[in-house]
């Protein structure tokens, strides 16, 4: 016998082989079960009925300022953590507000933005692209046209 024959060969490649796949799929399987713990507790954390809407927008150019009103339109207290405004060309005009904001079931909030900023211009109304304003939970965007002054 000078060498394994070719059944041996056969045999110990497609152990090996087995062997090998169940370890990876030993691996596999404690990522997946890890990451799918994470986002459940993660999900977890928001209560069903969080909700929040964009009420109203205002623009006065009179004095540089826009106002979002906000609405927490759920039925649970909640925190505004991040309002964005864009323009048509898609820069972000400067919030103003500072956040984390608390905002109660059915309460109402006035955002400000400097709509004459370095990020961003809205020098008239119709430059105006959208607002987003989010919770640790929820978010509502909206791109009805505001209501304009000065």
């Amino acid at each position: 016998m000078k060498g394994l024959s070719a059944v041996i060969a056969a045999v110990i490649i497609i152990a090996i082989t087995i062997l090998i796949g169940g370890i990876f799929l030993s691996w596999a399987t404690g990522i997946v079960k890890n990451e799918q713990t994470t986002v459940t507790n993660k999900t977890l954390e928001c209560k069903p009925g969080t909700d929040v809407s964009v009420e109203d927008i205002f623009i006065d150019f009179g004095s540089n300022r826009s106002r979002v009103i906000v609405r927490n339109s759920g039925t649970e207290d909640q925190e505004l953590v991040s309002a964005v405004m864009l323009n048509k060309k898609g820069e972000t005009i400067s919030n103003l507000t500072t956040f984390p904001l608390a905002i109660n079931r059915g309460e109402i909030k006035n955002l400000e933005f400097s709509i004459n900023s370095t990020t961003g211009n809205i020098t008239i109304c119709g430059n105006f692209s959208k607002v987003i304003v989010s919770t640790r939970c929820t978010y509502d965007e909206s791109i009805e046209s505001p209501k304009c002054s000065g």
